[in-house]
């Protein structure tokens, strides 16, 4: 049993292989990739992905505004009344 198999062909790499087997997904099959895959590859090749929001950034950032556009809204009632 191979380290790493291709689920899209069923390519085989051994455990000294990873970067052959990343570069085989990119090459080969980079229109079928999940979004884990990619990621995978962008990090082996060194590519800095610290820039992206995380998930719990995004929440916080979601509950700010929301937050925020309720607080307004009430204001506006508050003024129009």
């Amino acid at each position: 049993m191979s380290a790493y198999e291709c689920a899209h062909c069923g390519a085989e790499y051994s455990d000294t292989e990873e970067e052959a087997y990343l570069q085989h997904l990119a090459d080969k099959h980079k229109d079928d990739l999940t979004r884990i895959d990619r990621k995978h590859i962008d990090q082996h090749r060194g590519i800095d992905l610290s820039n992206e929001p995380s998930t719990k950034d995004l929440v916080l950032q979601t509950a700010i505004i929301t937050v925020g556009l309720i607080l307004s809204g009430a204001l506006l009632y508050m003024f129009i009344l």
